[in-house]
């Protein structure tokens, strides 16, 4: 499903009927701008998050982020999204997985075959939503994030969010 199809399930809180886990792929472009097909789905993040009231508790979520280390912003979109579920109540089942288009494309395909291992035993057994997340959101190396908030953004003309939900 794409992000910006799955923008009103967060809004209206369908996403908690739909799905006990969130598994996202997606990257940045230009100065950490979302795909085009994200930007909802970011700005009901940020609106949820605003919410303080944790309107994805029980959901548990892992983030695959592709981008390029070239740019001051790589991966802002991927450790947003982190960030913003986790703000929202969402749990962290597993490390966020960073993969750099600059590193040999063998690297990359590695680190992608092993976040999918991970991600598929962890859904054969999962663990309750309650637990404390794998890690904080901020690792591996994701302190530093450019906010991207503001409604009616258009984002990038290219590139993809994908979002899967699974129960």
């Amino acid at each position: 499903m794409e992000g910006n199809a799955a923008a009103g399930m967060i809004k209206t809180g369908e996403i908690l009927t739909k799905a006990e886990v969130l598994v996202v792929a997606t990257s940045s472009f230009g100065e950490g701008d979302p795909p085009s097909n994200y930007n909802n789905f970011l700005l009901e993040l940020y609106r949820a998050a605003a919410s303080k009231e944790k309107p994805l508790a029980g959901l548990q979520h892992a983030i695959l982020g592709f981008g390029a280390s070239v740019y001051e912003t790589f991966q802002n979109c991927p450790r947003l999204t982190d960030r913003l579920l986790e703000e929202c109540g969402s749990r962290r089942f597993l490390e966020r997985v960073e993969v750099d288009e600059c590193d040999p494309t063998e690297a990359c395909m590695k680190k992608v075959e092993a976040w999918k291992e991970s991600t598929f035993k962890y859904l054969n057994k999962p663990a309750a939503a309650s637990k404390p997340p794998a890690c904080e959101w901020a690792i591996p190396d994701g302190a530093m994030v450019l906010e991207k908030n503001a409604e009616g953004e258009e984002g990038s003309k290219s590139g993809n969010f994908y979002l899967f939900l699974a129960v």
